[in-house]
């Protein structure tokens, strides 16, 4: 019997095997005849019903327009369904509302059927280690690009310096007022602070920019100096009233103009060096070193205001905003003129004809991903569980940014996840269903300025603003990250996308915080006994333990105890060598060392924002579509439009064309006049529909007549 795809194929191959037999008489012919006829009829008015197919009567004769639709619905169903044909054959006679005779029959007829194919090496159940079943093999992995680090993005700026100031050149005096400048920032009850809070990603990116400013103080521009003198002092000149007390107006003036300028020349040293030696010659990396040295001045005057507009008075904080506006209008320049400091061709993908990027990206790069999660290599031998469990975690970091609208690469990384469910299970939830609850805001992290949620969850419900799902579904629910404040919280169901292979999304989630479990004779292999009702009793083993894979020491696990019930959560994915959370620096090697493999491009997380900006152009999406998109990405359909879309001027001008189009017909676009070789196609392709007579008087024509 040849290996079927789907189960309308399976049918037809059951039907043939019967058929095969020979019967010796009369009785072992009517026994063949009744066993496809009750066979048949179990198939079509009870098992197809019970895997989902929809008919207006259940109970009714079926017409032959119904069975062509029952073919049909067959043929899309994968072949692993049959271990769910005692289950399916139950739902359908419930649907049916069938007796207890038929009951009896077609169920004693269904398990005499399943064992004469039970046997064959295709039969979900019957798998063996040296089985090579195609839908099981990865492809072959792409190699021989060699590494993706040395395919930079910035080839001419060569090897970075380190200049990033080192804990032991840190005096105690520093590492107090380091650790000062932190709690100012991000501590909700630092009572010198005269504005909001700082989230922690922003007030870490300002702490690394003062390292680095102390780093360049120190190593370059004054190496004489002592690192026990090194205060912030020497970033950010300090001028109290004190200072100021008994000078006069004009004095004090003096005063603050020589700070202003020791500022100005520290800060074009400071830039010189990172255009001469770093080879950053960017507005906007100079912008952020700007900010940084900002939220450092604020720190050191906060003394001296009481409310934020304060800070404007004092010169060495206009200085810097004279510095930063300066900066930014240069940003907005390169903004207009789509200029950036890395090579766009080595991070920008080149999709085929008709195809949009994101649509190139999602079936050339996150499909082959995809593939990659089977569990055996391309050779037929099984991987290893952590390999297994490793190309889970990749493709559904990919599938986070580049299958659903991305947000900005803090968001998946902070991902938490229940690990208990200290519930009685809800009325919502079926028996045998996989249930990963959203823990109760008490058990959650809160802002402390507002009480209101500071953390980012995946969770699995049946039950979902309003609607039931008897499958359930999987959400996403983003409290912490950078836009908050002006977005609240983004929450939505993923869609279970389904592939051509039969598998879903959903598998993918699940086989990453559960496993992999593979049906087929093991020599140590045991008996399928958790909660999906399609594997329950099968014989076989775990491939994988998926996300438990990487779990370590280094896992942080929080523990919230209540009045009757403890919560425990941690992140949802972890470095697969340590067991942290994935870093920034981790994850952006994760997209670029794959995208490299695969396509030959780097491409990083946040690549993924602006080529979903761009699609949206380029699909004409609707007003409302356009909201929506920039809702689940963050930020507002104006940013997006100014921030991230890449579309040609062609591009750019096809909309209003092809609406002038359909309004004045008399107006075409101009189309270039082709070049050279293009005519000269032209040409030999009119000369080939020539006919011999009309070639001669071609010739004539030309001068070049032989007979002439």
């Amino acid at each position: 019997m040849n290996c079927p795809r789907n189960l309308a194929e399976v049918v037809t191959a059951l039907v043939e095997k019967v058929n095969l037999s020979a019967p010796k008489n009369k009785h072992e012919r009517d026994q063949r005849e009744r066993l496809l006829n009750e066979l048949m009829t179990a198939y079509y008015r009870y098992i197809l019903p019970g895997l989902g197919w929809k008919r207006a009567d259940y109970a009714a004769r079926l017409t032959a327009a119904e069975k062509l639709a029952a073919d049909a619905f067959a043929a899309t169903l994968p072949v692993k369904v049959l271990l769910q044909f005692p289950e399916a054959l139950e739902k359908g006679f419930n649907l049916a509302d069938a007796p207890q005779s038929s009951r009896s029959t077609y169920g004693a007829r269904l398990r005499s059927v399943l064992t004469l194919i039970e046997t064959e090496t295709w039969f979900p159940g019957n798998a063996v280690l040296n089985r090579r079943s195609p839908d099981e093999c990865r492809p072959k992995m792409r190699q021989g690009r060699g590494d993706w680090r040395e395919f930079s993005l910035m080839d001419e700026k060569g090897k970075q310096l380190k200049y990033r100031i080192q804990a032991k050149d840190m005096s105690p005096t520093l590492q107090q007022q380091l650790e000062a400048l932190g709690f100012f920032m991000s501590d909700p009850d630092n009572l010198d602070r005269s504005f909001d809070e700082l989230e922690a990603s922003t007030a870490s990116g300002y702490d690394s920019g003062i390292h680095l400013w102390l780093g360049w103080d120190l190593y370059h521009d004054n190496p004489a100096l002592n690192p026990h003198d090194l205060t912030l002092e020497h970033l950010i000149p300090k001028i109290t009233q004190d200072d100021l007390e008994g000078l006069s107006v004009k004095d004090c003036k003096t005063v603050w103009k020589k700070a202003q300028r020791e500022l100005e020349a520290r800060v074009n040293r400071y830039f010189e060096f990172l255009r001469t030696k770093q080879k950053a010659d960017s507005p906007r990396t100079r912008l952020l070193k700007l900010a940084a040295l900002l939220m450092l001045a604020k720190f050191l005057y906060a003394s001296e205001v009481e409310q934020k507009e304060d800070y404007k008075v004092i010169p060495i904080i206009r200085t810097l905003l004279k510095l930063m506006d300066k900066e930014q209008k240069a940003v907005k320049v390169w903004e207009k003129d789509r200029r950036y400091v890395a090579n766009q061709a080595r991070k920008w993908p080149e999709p085929l004809a008709g195809q949009t990027v994101l649509e190139y990206v999602q079936s050339q790069l996150i499909e082959i991903l995809r593939l990659e999660c089977r569990p055996r290599h391309s050779t037929g031998d099984f991987c290893k569980g952590h390999t297994i469990a490793k190309s889970h975690l990749l493709y559904l970091l990919f599938v986070d940014v580049g299958l659903l609208p991305p947000g900005r690469q803090q968001e998946p990384r902070t991902y938490r996840i229940a690990l208990s469910c200290p519930l009685e299970r809800p009325e919502t939830v079926p028996l045998d269903g996989l249930y990963w609850p959203l823990p109760p805001d008490w058990s959650r992290e809160k802002r402390r300025r507002d009480g209101s949620l500071a953390d980012n969850y995946l969770y699995k419900v049946y039950h979902y603003d309003g609607q039931f799902y008897d499958q359930g579904v999987w959400v996403r629910e983003k409290c912490k990250y950078k836009t908050h404040r002006y977005h609240g919280k983004r929450a939505g169901v993923i869609d279970n996308i389904v592939f051509e292979d039969g598998h879903c999304l959903y598998d993918y989630i699940e086989r990453y915080l559960c496993g992999q479990w593979y049906v087929g004779h093991f020599r140590e292999g045991q008996r399928y006994a958790w909660w999906d009702a399609k594997l329950r009793g099968s014989y076989g083993r775990w491939l994988s333990q998926g996300r438990a894979a990487f779990a370590s020491e280094h896992t942080p696990v929080v523990i919230q105890e209540g009045k009757s019930e403890v919560w425990v959560s941690s992140y949802l994915f972890l470095n697969p060598r340590s067991g942290a959370p994935l870093t920034d620096v981790q994850m952006s090697e994760l997209f670029a060392r794959n995208s490299y493999r695969i396509l030959g491009k780097r491409i990083t997380p946040h690549t993924f924002r602006y080529m979903w900006a761009t699609w949206a152009f380029q699909m004409e999406l609707s007003y409302a579509e356009l909201g929506s998109l920039a809702h689940g990405m963050g930020f507002t359909v104006k940013t997006m439009q100014q921030m991230y879309e890449r579309v040609s001027l062609t591009e750019k001008n096809r909309p209003i064309n092809k609406a002038m189009r359909k309004l004045f017909p008399w107006f075409s676009e101009q189309t270039p006049s082709p070049a050279q070789g293009d005519r000269l196609s032209r040409v030999k392709d009119n000369l080939s529909q020539l006919s011999a007579e009309e070639l001669q008087e071609l010739r004539k024509f030309l001068g070049d007549d032989p007979a002439a």
